[in-house]
C-alpha cells in the first residue's frame, strides 16, 4: 500500500535546494516560470498570461494534496529562497504501488543540474517514505533535456507509447521512462560502494605517492603540505598519518592523534587530491577517523579546525556534528564534536 501521509507537508532538502509546499507568496516566481513559452512547450498547459492564472496552479496543487491525488513540491534555491521549479508525484496506483513523476524548471536555471537534483530528492522520498515500487515518467518526444534528467538518475527508457496524451488539443506520443524499487536500491548500494575508503599507514612503499598528492588550485592555503605533515608526525611521535585509498588507489591523506592527558582527539589534516575531489572521500574518511577516536574509552571531545575562508570544510564538519567554539587559532576556526 502507498503511504500518502502528506500532513504535515514533507519538506525535503538537497545540496542546493529546499523542496517545500508552494504558497501564495511564491506566485511571482511561479508566474515567471510557467508564462515562458519554452517552459510550456512540452506541457499540457499553455503559457499563463496573468498572475491570477498562476495562483490557480497553486490552488490546484493544494486541492490535489488535500485529496491525496498528487503532491507537488516547489524547488527553492537555498541561497535566495527563490522558486525555480516544481516536481510532483501523482497518478497513484495502489495495487502496483506506482506513481508518475513530473517536473519543470525555470528557463534561466536550465543547464545547472537543478532538475536532476530536485527530482532525485523526490525519487528518494517516493521509494523510502511512500513505499512505491515503481516511479515512471512520460516525456513528449523532442523534450531531450527532460530525458537527460532521468537518464542521469538511471531511469530506464522502456519504449514509446503512441498517442498517449492530449496536449493542447493534439494527441502526442509519450516516451516512457521508469525506475523500480530494486533498481533504486541497487544504485544506492553502488553509490555507497563507490565512496568506500580504507585508511593505510604511510610507509616507504607509498611515501612518494603521498607527497605527490595535490589539492586543487587555490586550496593550497587551506592545508599544510603532506611532506610537512609527515615531518611533523615523525617529530612529535604521536600523530598518525594515513593514506586514503579507494580501490587500491591513493586519493588523499589524513592525520590524527589522541591527547591522553586532556581526553581529546585531534584531526589535524584532511586532504583529497584534486583528481578525486567531489566523490565523498573526505566525508567517508572523517567518519572513519571519528570512529577510531571514539574507540578510545577516555575520549570526550574530538577537535579539528579549518581556515576561515574554507567554506566547504566548514559545511562538512557541521554536517558531521561539529560545532564552532568561537575560537580562532592560527587563522583557523576551531570546531569540536562532543563524544561523551
Amino acid at each position: 500500500m502507498i503511504n500518502k501521509n502528506f500532513m504535515p507537508f514533507p519538506q525535503l532538502e538537497s545540496q542546493r535546494l529546499w523542496l517545500r509546499q508552494t504558497e501564495t507568496k511564491d506566485v511571482d516566481d511561479l508566474f515567471e516560470m510557467i508564462s515562458d513559452p519554452e517552459v510550456a512547450e512540452f506541457e499540457y498547459f499553455y503559457p499563463v498570461t496573468s498572475k491570477d492564472q498562476a495562483l490557480k496552479f497553486i490552488e490546484r496543487y493544494k486541492e490535489e494534496l488535500n485529496n491525496k491525488e498528487e503532491i507537488t513540491w516547489g524547488l527553492f534555491l537555498k541561497e535566495t529562497n527563490q522558486l525555480i521549479g516544481t516536481c510532483c508525484l501523482g497518478d497513484f496506483d495502489e495495487g502496483a504501488r506506482r506513481a508518475e513523476i513530473g517536473y519543470d524548471i525555470s528557463k534561466k536555471h536550465w543547464g545547472k543540474g537543478y532538475g536532476s537534483e530536485g527530482v532525485k530528492a523526490v525519487v528518494d522520498f517516493g521509494f523510502t517514505q511512500m513505499n512505491l515500487n515503481r516511479i515512471e515518467a512520460f516525456i513528449t518526444p523532442g523534450n531531450n533535456a527532460s530525458e537527460k534528467v532521468l537518464e542521469k538518475l538511471k531511469f530506464t527508457r522502456e519504449g514509446l507509447v503512441r498517442q498517449r496524451d492530449l496536449m493542447k488539443g493534439k494527441l502526442v506520443d509519450g516516451v516512457i521512462m521508469a525506475m523500480l524499487k530494486k533498481e533504486y536500491v541497487l544504485e544506492k548500494n553502488k553509490e555507497a560502494m563507490e565512496r568506500v575508503v580504507d585508511l593505510r599507514p604511510i610507509t616507504m612503499d607509498n611515501f612518494h605517492d603521498c607527497i605527490n598528492l595535490k589539492v586543487g588550485k587555490g586550496q593550497e592555503k587551506f592545508v599544510a603540505s603532506n611532506m610537512y605533515s609527515l615531518a611533523e608526525a615523525k617529530a612529535d611521535g604521536v600523530s598518525i598519518p594515513l593514506g586514503i585509498y579507494h580501490n587500491n588507489t591513493l586519493v588523499g591523506f589524513t592525520m590524527y592523534w589522541f591527547d591522553e592527558k586532556n581526553e581529546m582527539g585531534w584531526i589535524d589534516r584532511l586532504m583529497v587530491d584534486e583528481k578525486y575531489q567531489k566523490h565523498g572521500y573526505g566525508r567517508m574518511t572523517m567518519i572513519q577517523v571519528i570512529e577510531r577516536l571514539k574507540a578510545h574509552e577516555k575520549c570526550k571531545i574530538i577537535r579539528t579546525s579549518f581556515e576561515i575562508s574554507n567554506e566547504n570544510a566548514g559545511k562538512l564538519y557541521k554536517s558531521l556534528g561539529f560545532q564552532e567554539t568561537g575560537e580562532i587559532c592560527d587563522g583557523e576556526v576551531v570546531c569540536i564534536l562532543k563524544v561523551k
